[in-house]
């Protein structure tokens, strides 16, 4: 961690450092207390650290070692319509099935320099400079035809490890030059949080879990002027606001799916906004040499989980009038986890509900009110997952 900003910070560890606390708090209670004492405090010792470990298990960590870009690396970003990146929380379903593709597509090549200590990335129209940090990603500077910027300190362009809930926040300042003849200068802020986690559609029979979404705002104020300007003008002054999001799916290293809106404003006033998205969809990531995340993959495949856990579950969705009924039984005492959502994985519908094994039941879902249109039915059955589409 020596080479992150000091005006890094992470939170979103917290709330795990504090149940590791209270752990150690009741370990020393428990030498003052006899021997059938010390062994129920052990016991809710080894829960605590159990309640832990499942959460750390069950969210998708962003690792330097799974997600930072690596050298020759080359993956193609296909362009599609921009859509809303919807809800935040946990528990999201994204439907990206009936995403349209457009006609353009990035290839992105990685390098590095001779030291190893600089990775660069080629756009078709922008070249980004990284410093080589396993802890984080940091942007030194950028260049295209026209415009050359560095930053100091470097730009956290993605914190890591990263789980969901961490939330960092970076002042930052870049100099450089436009059109060689100008100076340039960019002072601003940049605020990165993992604001939502869940499963994508990508089709009826193709589902992402243990997806991680990543938001950033990128906002700074840029000024041009000549070298023997003594004067800021203000009326040259531009202020731009950036908003990214990115969704990383376990077992990939870099984004599946992620969108941009830029807002140029002159003097306060907006002149431009731009909005684009873009994919890198998992098939175009398989041919990278990964081995760490290739293993992932196979640990994380459903047929692998399927074949080591057949499901528990029997189950078949019906309509009726303004009910969704769940017709099912079960091979074992299970807890049921419903949800209807829409594409952008707003929930509109959550149950839960328990029964035991050997039962044949219908549960009805009250759907009234909904819009028409395509909805997921997400089903966790003690730690298995199971999803529908349902037309309303």
């Amino acid at each position: 961690w020596g080479n992150i900003n000091p005006s890094v910070f992470h939170t979103g560890w917290h709330g795990v450092w504090r149940k590791l606390e209270i752990c150690e708090e009741v370990s020393i209670v428990s030498q003052k207390h006899h021997s059938e004492q010390l062994m129920r405090i052990q016991l809710i010792v080894v829960c605590l650290f159990l309640s832990v470990f499942s959460e750390l298990v069950a969210q998708n960590v962003l690792t330097g070692a799974c997600n930072m870009p690596l050298a020759g690396d080359s993956i193609c970003r296909q362009q599609i319509a921009y859509f809303p990146p919807g809800g935040y929380g946990v528990e999201q379903v994204w439907d990206f099935s009936g995403i349209e593709f457009m006609d353009d597509s990035q290839n992105i090549v990685f390098r590095c320099d001779t030291d190893a200590t600089v990775l660069y990335a080629f756009e078709p129209e922008r070249l980004f400079k990284y410093q080589m940090n396993r802890d984080s990603l940091l942007l030194m500077g950028q260049e295209t035809a026209l415009q050359v910027i560095s930053y100091q300190p470097a730009l956290t362009m993605l914190p890591l490890p990263c789980m969901y809930g961490d939330h960092t926040l970076q002042p930052f300042q870049g100099k450089g030059s436009y059109c060689l003849k100008y100076l340039l200068e960019s002072n601003g802020t940049i605020e990165t949080e993992a604001d939502a986690m869940g499963l994508i559609c990508l089709s009826d029979e193709d589902t992402l879990r243990n997806v991680l979404r990543v938001h950033q705002i990128l906002s700074s104020a840029i000024r041009q002027y000549l070298p023997d300007d003594t004067v800021i003008d203000l009326q040259n002054t531009k202020q731009r606001i950036e908003e990214h999001y990115l969704w990383y799916a376990r077992g990939y290293r870099y984004p599946v799916f992620e969108t941009e809106s830029i807002t140029i404003f002159n003097n306060m006033n907006p002149v431009s906004c731009q909005q684009r998205a873009y994919c890198t969809l998992p098939s175009e990531q398989l041919h990278l040499r990964d081995s760490i995340n290739q293993q992932i993959l196979t640990a994380d495949s459903l047929e692998h989980i399927r074949s080591m856990q057949p499901p528990i579950i029997h189950y078949s969705v019906a309509k009726e009038g303004n009910d969704l009924i769940l017709h099912y039984s079960l091979d074992a005492d299970a807890t049921i986890n419903l949800l209807v959502c829409d594409k952008m994985g707003m929930v509109y519908r959550r149950e839960c509900f328990t029964n035991v094994a050997g039962c044949t039941e219908s549960y009805h879902v009250n759907c009234c009110g909904l819009k028409q249109g395509t909805y997921v039915l997400y089903l966790n059955v003690n730690g298995q997952i199971f999803n529908e589409k349902i037309e309303f």
